[in-house]
């Protein structure tokens, strides 16, 4: 469960910067805020593991007149068939050490299993917008997983948020907002300096 606050706050940032129709993907969705804090008109598709969050979330958004569809799905168990032309990308990805061995040939942890799906699923010129851990851009571990991020999205914006930042949901972690957008095809790159990591 993500604070309104910053759900909000993402959505403004998205807003501002273009991405306010389409649709939407989350994994990870939780009782649904971030779609039904989205703007008017855009439609999503979204999982979580837990049935109860689920049912919730389907109540919520219809409520709040948000097109969606919800599924209980466990992406440490099994990947989703295989979806792409998503506009946009939105959560905070489930967290976990947990390495799925269906479909991860690279033997990423669970958060950054969720984000490459994401990624995948992304048309081009979509955006994703994702709360993961902060090991996903620290870890010299993760190197190998950033430099394949990196070879399908570019890295638009990467904020670090405190560690307070989700007490609302029980939880003293830090995490990072990564804002990652799919190129069109044969649009100029910039390097990716964001794979190696520093002291």
């Amino acid at each position: 469960y993500t604070d309104p606050d910053v759900i909000a706050t993402v959505w403004t940032w998205l807003r501002n910067n273009g991405v306010n129709a389409g649709h939407g993907w989350e994994p990870g969705c939780g009782r649904g805020d971030w779609m039904t804090m989205a703007p008017r008109g855009m439609t999503f598709d979204a999982v979580d593991i837990d049935p109860i969050s689920v049912r919730i979330a389907g109540l919520l958004t219809r409520q709040n007149v948000v097109e969606a569809r919800i599924e209980e799905w466990d992406l440490a168990r099994s990947s989703r068939p295989e979806v792409h032309g998503y506009d946009l990308v939105v959560g905070n990805v489930p967290f976990s050490s947990i390495r799925p061995g269906r479909n991860n040939p690279h033997r990423d942890n669970l958060h950054n299993v969720a984000v490459g799906r994401a990624v995948e699923m992304l048309r081009p010129g979509g955006v994703a917008a994702v709360l993961t851990s902060r090991y996903a851009l620290d870890a010299e571990a993760s190197r190998g997983w950033r430099q394949r991020i990196a070879e399908q999205v570019d890295l638009v914006g990467a904020f670090r948020l405190p560690a307070n930042t989700h007490k609302e949901a029980g939880t003293a972690v830090v995490t990072d907002l990564l804002v990652l957008r799919r190129p069109h095809h044969g649009e100029g790159r910039p390097t990716p300096e964001w794979v190696d990591t520093v002291e």
